[in-house]
């Protein structure tokens, strides 16, 4: 963000962190928390490096921080990108070139013809749409074979690139066969030898799974039962590895943070020049002047006055963050077991304690005259998936409503099962600072709308978490009344099957041909809506925050997306029978129009089922 910002840089406050940090782990512990691990470099030094509680809670094994491994999940990317710049130093890559290019006989599918290039897949600019389908396994064959992996499952880009951040997995993944196409070494032997070596970072590993060595060191990933025992997370493996797949020692990451906070070198050894680590460290895209940008590699935050650089990772039950402060030349490495609140908590503590005056320039809290009805109505975010059933995520994830308050803000509600992309949860509110610009009234956090060529509000940009950008939807599209029209469907179908079942049943009227029909679409339509969320969503999901078909297309989904072909060919069948129910025997006008108002919903319900992908095994 342009603002706020420290009237003069101040020096980080070191003395008592140490102590600091001890009453904070001791005080999450009741928070679920059962081991941390914190490494904090300044100015090429390791300043502090601490382990806390258990690395494995169920064998009661103390963290050490000088042996503990972590899974990093997604601070991986940070490390693609850095192999990716070393190739763009030897001249071997181009920051400005398609990506096609480099990938010879891959082809990107795309909405148009402009091309993706090696910049836009660093900054996650690239307009890929999300897809979930199939990118984690729990069993490790073949999942360091990103070609192969690529060769059926390219992405496809959907937003022009360069004009959005649209975060996601595939950017990195996709960087990482760049990699392996260049370099002739696969990603995990390319990066062990020209990342890891020479930062001496012996206990990390792109490999999937990881050498005996370092597993039997990782960290035990455990989650609380209903009785409140520990019991292990099952291991989530990322086929694609460079966007997700590294186990890095808690310590060796001080070598990383000392190389990227300072001039590209670790005890002598380079990583990167310096030049290069000043271009990673520039911001490359911003969604709007007042708010933060995209690095290559990291994400832009301001922290109590000062810009930080910030990459997140989340596995099953260890949350992990990286900041680089490079004004500072500070670098801070930490990973959170069994709490994943403790991760923000103590990002809060320790700038906090780190500049805590925080003498900041403050913007005008609010802004005349500003209309905020005009920013109203429910975002969903930009990269959702357009061409396959995972679109249903959508639903539930990723959706936000945005209402104007009688004290002229706004407030702002994450729906359904919350937000990952802009970083909203529950509700909270926001007070303008700006043209189409809002603080929420904590200050920690912006958002900033963009206008269409009328002026009229199209999209909603985030400065929290990945900076999700979202689009407005017409009314229709938006999730209360998706979730409306499902249950409508699922009541027409009861009613029906219970109205005439029962009258059959009593013998007050004959089924014939064309109550028969009618039960047996109402019958599996009402069994289609009672199964198909928690069948898709939750059935097969094994850990990790993917949903089950993170982990393929199981057999509980096959047989729920069977469903839909066959309500397509029933819906077909009551339109046909249509004239046959009117003139059906024995059925009063009240039978023949429940026939002709379930017809109706059959119809309009084929209209949702196509909307959302899931007629024709769409996967």
């Amino acid at each position: 963000m342009s603002a706020p910002v420290l009237e003069s840089p101040q020096q980080p406050i070191l003395s008592g962190l140490s102590t600091h940090l001890d009453s904070f782990f001791a005080a999450r512990a009741a928070h679920g928390l059962y081991g941390a691990a914190i490494v904090v470099v300044h100015q090429g030094e390791i300043l502090l490096a601490k382990g806390f509680g258990e690395s494995d809670p169920i064998a009661h094994v103390p963290l050490a921080i000088e042996t503990t491994v972590v899974p990093v999940a997604s601070i991986a990317k940070a490390f693609t990108a850095t192999a990716v710049m070393q190739l763009v130093e030897r001249g071997l890559l181009d920051l400005n070139t398609d990506v096609a290019t480099y990938l010879p006989g891959y082809e990107l599918q795309a909405s148009d013809a402009s091309p993706v290039t090696i910049g836009h897949l660093l900054s996650h600019t690239e307009g890929f749409q999300e897809c979930n389908l199939g990118i984690v396994a729990t069993a490790s064959e073949g999942l360091n074979d990103l070609a192969d992996f690529f060769k059926t499952r390219m992405p496809r880009r959907v937003l022009p690139p360069g004009k959005h951040l649209t975060y996601g997995n595939w950017a990195s993944g996709l960087l990482g066969l760049v990699v392996e196409q260049v370099s002739g070494l696969p990603f995990h032997q390319y990066v062990h030898e020209h990342v890891f070596a020479p930062l001496g970072m012996s206990s990390s590993t792109f490999e999937q799974p990881a050498p005996s060595q370092l597993t039997e060191r990782c960290i035990r990933e455990c989650v609380r039962d209903g009785k409140g025992r520990y019991q292990e997370a099952p291991h989530v493996y990322a086929k694609m590895a460079p966007a997700g797949g590294m186990h890095a020692g808690a310590l060796d990451m001080a070598a990383y943070l000392i190389a990227m906070t300072g001039a590209g070198s670790y005890q002598g050894r380079r990583l990167l020049a310096e030049q290069t680590v000043r271009a990673m460290r520039e911001r490359r895209f911003q969604a709007h002047p007042e708010l933060p940008g995209i690095t290559y590699g990291f994400f832009e935050e301001m922290r109590n006055g000062h810009r930080v650089l910030r990459r997140d990772g989340d596995s099953a039950a260890v949350w992990s963050r990286m900041y680089l402060v490079p004004e500072a030349e500070l670098g801070i490495f930490y990973a959170v077991a069994g709490d994943e609140e403790a991760r923000l908590a103590l990002a809060d503590a320790l700038f906090d304690h780190l500049w805590p005056t925080g003498r900041e320039a403050k913007a005008p809290r609010t802004v005349p005259g500003t209309d905020c009805r005009r920013f109203e109505g429910v975002y969903r975010y930009l990269q959702y998936n357009r061409d396959t059933f995972s679109k249903l995520q959508s639903l539930l994830v990723g959706q936000v409503r945005v209402r104007a308050d009688r004290a002229g803000g706004l407030t702002v509600t994450a729906l359904g099962a919350g937000d990952v992309y802009g970083g909203f949860e529950g509700t909270t509110r926001w007070e303008p600072v700006g043209e189409n610009v809002f603080e929420r009234t904590d200050g920690k956090a912006r958002i900033a709308f963009g206008l269409d060529a009328k002026g009229e509000v199209e999209t909603l940009c985030s400065s929290m978490r990945y900076q999700g950008g979202f689009s407005r939807l017409p009314r229709y599209e938006a999730a209360p009344w998706q979730f409306a029209y499902f249950a409508a469907f699922l009541l027409s179908a009861m009613i029906s099957l219970i109205v005439l079942g029962s009258l059959a049943l009593l013998g007050h009227v004959p089924l014939g041909p064309s109550g028969i029909l009618l039960v047996l679409h109402s019958s599996l339509s009402a069994l289609f809506g009672v199964m198909l969320l928690p069948s898709i969503f939750l059935i097969g999901n094994v850990g990790g925050g993917f949903p089950a078909y993170g982990f393929g297309i199981n057999a509980w989904i096959r047989g729920i997306l069977t469903l839909p072909l066959l309500l397509v060919a029933l819906a077909l069948g009551l339109v046909l029978g249509l004239g046959g129910a009117m003139t059906q025997e024995g059925w009063p006008v009240a039978v023949r129009a429940l026939y002709g108002l379930a017809t109706l919903s059959a119809c309009l319900q084929v209209l949702w089922l196509r909307y959302w992908n899931l007629v024709g095994y769409r996967w």
